[in-house]
């Protein structure tokens, strides 16, 4: 007889621990929503009555969604504050602290209800601290020209943040950053050599990642918010239908109500009251 004791030790070893690690993931997530909750209370518009006009209520959610990305952007700017000291330039340890300022008052600001502006001072400020950077980092070398993918989050931020037709105006804009980077800027004897034999190939990769981002992201946002906007409106088309009905079973039992005191009354009820 197979000795099957231990099999089902093992088994039962291993139903434990996928048990601890999914308690463990269910707490994490839990904490972790509870960070974010806590954290929009403090940067976002206080919430408003679940009746309320549609655009009080998206008000609202574009608060929550600017406090959301300036909560994850704040926390890799605080993570990458470090890691600037070992950059070639130092400096860029104080464009990293100039676009922390510019991100508490970004907050500052969604909390007061002026989200276009938080919007504005988050996703160009980031623009402005990048090119900073690049500039810092003179002469350019083949390491350098990598932190041009980095104005893909420039388009995620103002995708979000801002209109979602203003992230192609922020597409053609780091377009234009990268090709005089690329023209203008000083390279080093390498990057040089590299940019006389592949001029073409090496400016058309990180400018078509530009508009590849800014294009899909954009159908993304765009589809998301009319899906969200039609959900908004079936939500309020169906709380009017049962608000209708309901004055409409009241005005039913009030003329009920006056048929039968006037039946009373004509039966010689003179008492007979609606």
């Amino acid at each position: 007889m197979p000795d099957t004791s231990n099999s089902e030790g093992l088994h039962i070893q291993h139903h434990h621990k996928i048990t601890d690690s999914t308690v463990e993931s269910k707490h994490a997530s839990t904490w972790t929503q509870r960070a974010i909750q806590r954290w929009q209370q403090l940067s976002a518009i206080p919430d408003e009555p679940e009746d309320n006009s549609f655009y009080k209520r998206d008000t609202v959610r574009k608060s929550r969604l600017i406090s959301t990305v300036l909560f994850y952007l704040t926390i890799v700017m605080i993570v990458f504050l470090p890691c600037s000291e070992l950059l070639p330039n130092p400096n860029i340890t104080y464009v990293d602290g100039v676009m922390l300022i510019a991100l508490f008052i970004s907050i500052y600001l969604n909390r007061k209800g002026k989200m276009i502006a938080s919007a504005l001072i988050a996703s160009i400020g980031f623009q402005l601290v990048l090119t900073a950077a690049l500039i810092m980092l003179s002469p350019l070398d083949g390491p350098s020209i990598q932190l041009y993918d980095l104005y893909i989050m420039g388009l995620l931020l103002a995708v979000s943040l801002l209109p979602p037709r203003n992230v192609f105006l922020f597409a053609i804009t780091n377009s234009i950053l990268i090709l005089l980077s690329l023209t203008i800027q000083p390279h080093t004897a390498a990057l040089n050599h590299d940019l006389q034999a592949q001029f073409i190939p090496m400016m058309i990769r990180p400018i078509a990642l530009q508009f590849m981002t800014a294009g899909i992201s954009y159908v993304w946002v765009r589809n998301t918010t009319l899906a969200i906007t039609r959900a908004d409106r079936a939500e309020m088309v169906a709380a009017l239908e049962h608000e209708l009905t309901t004055q409409a079973r009241e005005l039913e039992e009030g003329i009920e109500q006056i048929l039968q005191t006037h039946v009373a009354f004509a039966n010689g009820n003179l008492n007979a009251r609606a």
